[in-house]
């Protein structure tokens, strides 16, 4: 079984190689408070360097599928908040609702460890926290800064909330806010806000 990553032990000495490695171009903060040079926006995880992968074996995700559920969600996000016509918003915003649910449906179904083959109960929904499991991996550092950003921003600048009913996603990101690691490193709400102020476009 993975055992959890403490702050102060392994955790944060794979934050700060993450930087040094190249993966984060901007920070090497969790939370992403750096900054793009071409938004100026605070930069989520884009790359995941290899090296990382074999450094910090404990840190690494155990399915594949884990490390590509959620790619595309904030390339979605970004041309739907960047988008000043009208006529375009339903289906950016459809195309965005789109990797959500993909999100929540990778959430919902069991993991083959979470499935006990020797049991006659069928397990429909999974009840895991993270993406891999009940521990947070790189899959999930790369993820939740970018999950957090858009949640901020879509609401002020578009008033665009993920749909309660997907549940898995909140779920996921109410696990994140419970672990230091996540929420003491997040940028202030304010700090999204007013970066992202320059980014929305008004529709017209």
């Amino acid at each position: 079984m993975r055992q959890p990553v403490t702050r102060g032990q392994s955790w944060g000495g794979a934050r700060a190689e993450w930087g040094r490695a190249g993966g984060l171009r901007y920070s090497t903060r969790l939370g992403g408070r750096g900054r793009s040079p071409h938004t100026g926006a605070p930069s989520p995880r884009t790359r995941m360097p290899p090296c990382m992968l074999v450094r910090y074996p404990q840190l690494a995700p155990k399915y594949k599928d884990s490390l590509h559920v959620g790619a595309d969600i904030f390339a979605k996000f970004s041309a739907y908040i960047k988008n000043p016509h009208k006529d375009a918003n339903k289906n950016l915003e459809t195309a965005l609702l789109r990797e959500f649910q993909r999100l929540d449906d990778y959430l919902n179904t069991p993991l083959p460890e979470e499935i006990d083959q020797d049991s006659t109960e069928e397990v429909a929904v999974s009840r895991r926290k993270f993406l891999d499991g009940d521990w947070m991996t790189l899959a999930d550092c790369n993820l939740l800064p970018k999950l957090n950003i858009i949640k901020i921003a879509a609401k002020t600048y578009r008033n665009f909330e993920i749909p309660r009913e997907m549940t898995a996603v909140w779920r996921y990101l109410q696990n994140a806010y419970a672990r230091d690691e996540f929420s003491h490193t997040c940028p202030a709400d304010e700090e999204i806000e007013r970066t992202y102020a320059s980014v929305a476009k008004k529709m017209s």
